[in-house]
Parts: C-alpha cells; sequence; structure tokens
C-alpha cells in the first residue's frame, strides 16, 4: 500500500481513458472511488529506468496469465462441443 501511495501522488486523477501520445505510456490505477493515470516515456521503458516499471509488467504478466487461462478454457469448451455434436463419448468422459 505504501508503493502505491507514492505512484498515486504523481498521478493525475481522470474520467477517460485516452491513448497514450507517441512515444509514451499510459498506466491506470483504479480505486474504489477514483481512476488515475500516470504517463511515461516509452523509451523509460525499455532503458528500464521507468518509476512504474514494476506494476506496468506486474499488471502484464497477470493480464497474459488470463488470456492463457481463458483461451485454455475456449478450447476445452470447442472439444467438448464437437464430441457432444458427433456423439464421441471417449472426448466428453
Amino acid at each position: 500500500m505504501a508503493q502505491s501511495q507514492l505512484y498515486l501522488q504523481r498521478a493525475i486523477q481522470t474520467n477517460s481513458t485516452p491513448l497514450p501520445e507517441k512515444g509514451m505510456v499510459n498506466f491506470y490505477f483504479l480505486t474504489n472511488k477514483v481512476k488515475y493515470i500516470l504517463s511515461e516515456k516509452l523509451s523509460s521503458f525499455e532503458d528500464e529506468t521507468s518509476e512504474i516499471k514494476n506494476p506496468f509488467f506486474g499488471a502484464n504478466a497477470v493480464i497474459g496469465q488470463i488470456r492463457l487461462t481463458t483461451e485454455k478454457r475456449q478450447l476445452i469448451f470447442s472439444l467438448l462441443t464437437v464430441a457432444i455434436m458427433n456423439d464421441i463419448p471417449d472426448l466428453v468422459k
């Protein structure tokens, strides 16, 4: 929580989620009441000097895992649907 407060002190309250300007990265902090935005140069991520790289890359890792889980569930659902539609009992077990 203390680390989050440091980021929020630099962030700006926002009601929208605009695309980043050219050469910039936007990171949004969502609270139960307010949405904040913090922008940094893309180059600071590339040379690893970004002050928000840890939450940014952490969030990307979480999103990646969610995507993999979703894709796996969609594949299983598709296989089950094919098995049921084609009456293939071994795949349904």
